[in-house]
């Protein structure tokens, strides 16, 4: 179906709906023509009637990460979709990823951590699966499904097949997609599923991996996360319609320390990051990278409105 709008699917349980909320009306705000965004929005009912097709093992506690699998069964008349986590803010056109999508492959994404890479690749090794060479591990936080191209191929089936023979890998349904489109997808740029954002601010989607654990917050987020600070303060305005938080003096300094940190060893960081060869030593300098970048957000509330490209 090419009906010229563009099909959102977006999954949460009643713990995730303040990240649903959030991710629509910033999806809605950064789209030039809103009327063409059409949401599918889906919950625990939704993935109800899955859940005996094949061994589920939760994730953050919940199999609805699962439902993008059955995505081509759930709607059967769309021929793409974009699906997004509901940890994401969005402050570039949906309508320029719409654009990327590409017939010859069945999925559009970016590339994930090396980090998460080698873990995944750990797995595969000990569970005697042979990746293709030159496979590049993607994020499937956000990422363009080509639902038509799945169900000639019969994806969902294969993905079944992957769980009753492997079992739940350690990022469930995110190692399942790189497996089943391993020579079939489409690496596309950066700035569609940032975790790390830039130095300089620019608009694109910010991923902001463990936030879902703290929505049961409300309205208010009490701790010292820079990404968490920033998301609360989106929530706080754009959907609750509260002024905003002011920062407190502590989180004021030592975000500001952490801006010093980034702009002064940031260079170093990423060079460590390209040579770093054990695991746990690449995950530590992710978690030092995601905060000194963060902190720069943090500090300027003015990013976290209903019009950032304006911003």
């Amino acid at each position: 179906m090419n009906d010229g709008r563009i099909h959102i699917a977006l999954v949460a349980n009643e713990r995730y709906r303040p990240g649903l909320l959030a991710t629509r009306h910033s999806m809605t705000s950064a789209c030039a023509d809103p009327s063409r965004l059409v949401f599918h929005e889906f919950g625990d009912a939704d993935m109800a009637p899955f859940e005996s097709r094949f061994p589920l093992r939760e994730w953050n506690g919940s199999k609805l990460p699962y439902l993008r699998l059955f995505l081509p069964e759930i709607l059967p008349d769309c021929d793409w979709i974009i699906y997004s986590d509901v940890d994401t803010l969005w402050f570039r056109d949906p309508q320029e990823l719409w654009n990327e999508r590409d017939d010859a492959v069945s999925i559009c994404w970016v590339k994930d951590f090396p980090a998460i890479a080698m873990e995944f690749d750990r797995w595969a090794a000990a569970n005697g699966l042979k990746i293709p060479p030159g496979h590049e591990y993607a994020c499937s936080g956000v990422a363009l499904l080509n639902l038509r191209k799945w169900r000639e191929t019969g994806f969902t089936a294969r993905a079944i097949d992957f769980f009753r023979t492997y079992g739940c890998p350690p990022y469930p349904d995110q190692d399942a997609l790189n497996v089943l489109s391993a020579g079939d997808a489409k690496i596309i740029d950066h700035d569609w599923d940032v975790m790390i954002p830039a130095r300089r601010w620019r608009p694109c989607v910010l991923h902001l991996t463990g936030v879902g654990l703290r929505f049961a917050a409300g309205e208010n987020y009490d701790g010292n996360v820079p990404q968490y600070v920033f998301w609360f303060a989106y929530y706080r305005q754009n959907i609750l319609h509260l002024p905003p938080k002011p920062l407190r003096l502590s989180l004021k300094v030592r975000f500001t320390a952490l801006k010093i940190i980034s702009l002064v060893f940031g260079t170093l960081l990423e060079a460590l990051d390209r040579h770093a060869g054990p695991y746990r030593w690449k995950q530590f300098l992710m978690r030092v990278r995601r905060q000194t970048a963060f902190s720069g957000l943090a500090l300027r509330p003015a990013l976290a409105t209903s019009k950032p490209l304006k911003a």
